[in-house]
């Protein structure tokens, strides 16, 4: 059994958690311009055992939304400021794929957890100074999230932390996440596509998920424009630190 036929085929219940949790990452996404995956895959990993299969069907989903959400908001996006990002996450994207063919699903959850949950503690306690070298600081965080996007799907971690520290403000910060997973994701689906590494009926059947994402990104978007900054700063880090305890509960799971 895959996990199509697991979600969509067994008991109804289980078909109505998958939607829920769908709308939910579409709702977090429209919100945050990131997000869906740090919600949807641990969440659904949960639900159907078969996590390289659950990353695709997420990279998919996520691909679609955040074009939708970059066409929202294409206006805000700032390109001289946010380019490294893009480049360090096509880069360090294919890197994350081989990783995701070689090492246990089990073990990469476990990596995403503690990074999201130490990302999320530090901004508790108290945000440090912007870098001085932004670039820099934006190049490097859109690898090491480009990585852990091909990896694992959750890429966004590094790239919202870097808003959250340089305190972009809250539309440039979501236009920005918003691009770069767009960027990720299609980067992501064509390796997986090129190495074969999960059937095609898997993204294919994603788009029987596509209304109930649709509609968590379109209220996410929405609630997004009456968001001030401070307030946006601290859903990026609610996001991460949910996403880690997911991912923790996820890897625990016999």
């Amino acid at each position: 059994m895959d996990v199509l036929n697991l979600l969509f085929g067994s008991a109804p219940g289980i078909g109505l958690a998958t939607v829920a949790v769908t709308v939910a990452a579409g709702f977090v996404q429209g919100v945050t311009g990131l997000g869906f995956a740090a919600v949807f895959t641990p969440l659904v990993v949960l639900i159907a055992p078969y996590p390289h299969q659950v990353v695709v069907l997420s990279l998919f989903l996520g691909a679609v939304l955040s074009l939708g959400v970059l066409v929202q908001c294409r206006r805000d996006l700032q390109l001289p400021r946010c380019w490294p990002l893009l480049a360090g996450g096509l880069i360090g994207t294919p890197a994350g794929i081989a990783v995701l063919i070689v090492l246990p699903a089990r073990l990469l959850m476990q990596a995403i957890a503690v990074l999201a949950l130490l990302v999320a503690a530090t901004g508790l306690i108290g945000l440090p100074r912007p870098f001085r070298h932004e670039q820099a600081a934006v190049g490097s965080a859109g690898l090491f999230g480009g990585f852990l996007n091909g990896s694992t799907s959750l890429g966004g971690l590094p790239p919202a932390l870097l808003v959250s520290i340089q305190r972009w403000p809250a539309a440039h910060g979501r236009a920005a996440l918003v691009a770069f997973n767009l960027a990720s994701y299609l980067l992501a689906l064509a390796s997986v596509a090129l190495t074969g590494t999960v059937a095609a009926d898997i993204v294919l059947g994603g788009l029987w998920l596509l209304p109930a994402a649709a509609l968590g990104a379109l209220l996410g978007t929405v609630a997004a424009r009456r968001l001030p900054d401070p307030v946006f700063r601290m859903a990026l880090l609610g996001v991460i630190g949910a996403s880690g305890v997911a991912a923790l509960l996820t890897s625990l799971r016999p």
